[in-house]
């Protein structure tokens, strides 16, 4: 039904990521949107461990107080590398957790910023992430 719809860009926002998306038909989509389910709610131990991205850091050890879990990195890797075959912009907004920032937003070590340049005037032509302040597309007519 998506690529039925008569705009410049197609995208889809797959956030919150709750499952692992194989084999998504990213054929005619220019941009794919990924992260993790962010809100205090998820200070609740059992919508932690059912719904979310990350799991509590082990501080003893050295790791940040929220990290990415190692069962479901995957599922972003797979949505990345299937945007990657597919030719499509992939942007990775972060792991989430009790607050957006929890878990970050690198990937493999990389933030991943991608924007569907391609289609003139539709996109900005760059992106500069500031904490603190709000971004918003253009609206496409």
């Amino acid at each position: 039904m998506l690529r039925e719809i008569k705009a410049r860009v197609r995208f889809i926002s797959a956030e919150p990521l709750l499952e692992n998306l194989v084999g998504l038909n990213l054929q005619g989509i220019a941009w794919v949107i990924g992260g993790g389910e962010s809100g205090s709610h998820l200070m609740k131990e059992k919508l932690l461990t059912t719904r979310g991205l990350v799991r509590h850091g082990d501080r003893k050890h050295g790791e940040a107080l929220w990290m990415p879990r190692e069962d479901r990195i995957d599922w972003a890797r797979s949505l990345r590398d299937q945007c990657a075959a597919a030719g499509t912009a992939f942007w990775w907004k972060q792991f989430g957790g009790p607050r957006p920032e929890s878990g970050g937003r690198e990937l493999d070590g990389r933030v991943h910023n991608g924007m569907p340049t391609f289609v003139h005037g539709a996109m900005p032509e760059a992106y500069e992430h500031r904490k603190g302040t709000q971004f918003s597309l253009p609206v496409i007519q």
